[in-house]
């Protein structure tokens, strides 16, 4: 038995700032309406059991850093895992919790994800993972699976986070 899928991806908003958050979710913290809250709750919860106490502590001084901007909040968390956090390639197994991730100052794309939405959850904003492939070269065969966080901005929806890839937000 051989089965081949071929896809093709057509992206036709390819500027991921393109949008205005609500009035109400340009400062941290903000809190969801209750019916979007009921709706969001799931991604709301803390990878683990609870938030690692090293994580409450990175969230709350990138949020005192930014003055509770959330955009910026976002920008300066993504670029501070992006500098602090060695990628590494690990292609199998669960991904690590996200204070040993933080603690080892390293980890593979899920692990970063993790710590991205645990420190993102424990700021009050919901966040989903969310694996799949990079837009890349066309020239290139091969493509990795990649995983990374989507943000759920009032105003502009999904919006996805890799701090294993960059400073810039995801287009995935």
């Amino acid at each position: 038995l051989e089965v081949k899928v071929i896809t093709q991806v057509e992206t036709y908003k390819i500027n991921p700032f393109d949008y205005l958050l609500e009035s109400w979710a340009v400062k941290l913290p903000f809190d969801y309406p209750s019916s979007l809250l009921a709706q969001l709750k799931p991604y709301l919860q803390p990878y683990s059991a609870v938030f690692d106490p090293l994580v409450l502590e990175l969230a709350q001084e990138i949020d005192l850093e930014v003055h509770g901007d959330t955009i910026a909040f976002l920008a300066t968390l993504n670029q501070r895992l992006y500098e602090s956090c060695d990628y590494i390639t690990r292609e199998t197994g669960e991904p690590w919790p996200a204070g040993v991730t933080w603690r080892r100052k390293q980890g593979s794309c899920r692990d970063l994800a993790i710590l991205f939405m645990d420190i993102c959850r424990s700021m009050g904003l919901a966040t989903r993972f969310v694996s799949g492939y990079q837009e890349g070269d066309v020239e290139q065969d091969n493509r990795d699976l990649h995983a990374w966080a989507e943000v759920y901005l009032p105003g502009g929806g999904w919006r996805g986070y890799a701090a294993a890839a960059g400073p810039s937000l995801c287009r995935a």
